[in-house]
């Protein structure tokens, strides 16, 4: 599922998992955003909803 994880993530940026080869159940990702903070907060506030979003997303393809 690693595949579908990966595309429903990509509008967000760059997914890195670790160990991505590794054999187990429970895998750490981050998904990477650079935001330019001196003309507001509104590109990141509107990047973290979009995220939230799509994590539920993901959890709803999990469980």
């Amino acid at each position: 599922m690693k595949d579908s994880v990966e595309r429903m993530l990509s509008a967000l940026g760059e997914a890195t998992w670790d160990e991505p080869e590794a054999d187990k159940k429970n895998r750490h990702l981050l998904v990477r955003h650079d935001v330019d903070f001196s003309g507001g907060m509104t590109e990141a506030y509107q990047w973290m909803t979009d995220g939230l979003l799509a994590m539920r997303s993901v959890y709803d393809l999990l469980v």
